[in-house]
């Protein structure tokens, strides 16, 4: 009886071993160290006539389950301060970033009053490539903008350093899956495009 008794607790010690072993690490997002930039284009039959347009997010926070057994078994939770979304400046004339930022954060596009924050919870993970320090892969999962929810792919690759990893990709959307009207101008003519390109470098540590 002994014997059995030391035998069920030496199984059950692994057990629990295990499943500490396979545990989902908590990282942090480093909101210092990510860059998200939107890249807006410029549309219509006079398009020369108008500016691209760069937005970078300064306020970005969240957190990543990180199972390194299992990674598809990870789960990220991301958001973004609409507040903090900043025109760069680039490709266009200084005198017109202030305009374009008020814009872009009034009622008729973010409205950042009503609609503070864009996020990003992933369903699952698909692994599309594994080496040694790093993943390729694609998160699924629901990206909320200006209130409205959409079923998103977002395909990135994932380097491990000692103390976290970091994420980088490259993803494209319409504003208008989002109900944003794209900015017109001159009675249509000069517009920008719908789709925006999104580009991003997710840092998170332990």
């Amino acid at each position: 009886m002994k014997a059995l008794s030391l035998v069920t607790l030496l199984f059950v010690g692994l057990l629990n071993l295990s499943k500490m072993e396979e545990s989902p690490k908590i990282l942090t997002i480093d909101s210092v160290g990510s860059e998200v930039m939107v890249h807006v284009g410029k549309a219509g039959l006079f398009r020369f006539a108008g500016h691209t347009h760069e937005v970078a997010a300064s306020r970005i926070r969240g957190s990543l389950d990180l199972n390194r057994e299992n990674p598809a078994r990870s789960n990220v939770h991301l958001e973004i301060d609409t507040s903090s979304l900043t025109v760069t400046g680039r490709g266009e004339p200084a005198g017109d970033v202030a305009e374009v930022q008020r814009v872009m954060h009034s009622e008729d596009v973010l409205d950042v009053e009503k609609f503070p924050t864009i996020t990003f919870v992933s369903r699952g993970i698909e692994i599309i490539r594994a080496s040694t320090g790093s993943l390729e892969l694609v998160v699924v999962g629901d990206l909320t903008i200006h209130g409205v929810t959409r079923l998103q792919r977002v395909r990135s690759l994932v380097e491990f350093g000692s103390d976290g990893l970091t994420a980088m990709g490259r993803m494209k959307i319409n504003q208008t899956d989002f109900e944003i009207d794209p900015i017109r101008a001159a009675g249509g003519t000069v517009k920008v495009k719908n789709e925006l390109e999104i580009n991003f470098s997710i840092r998170a540590t332990s």
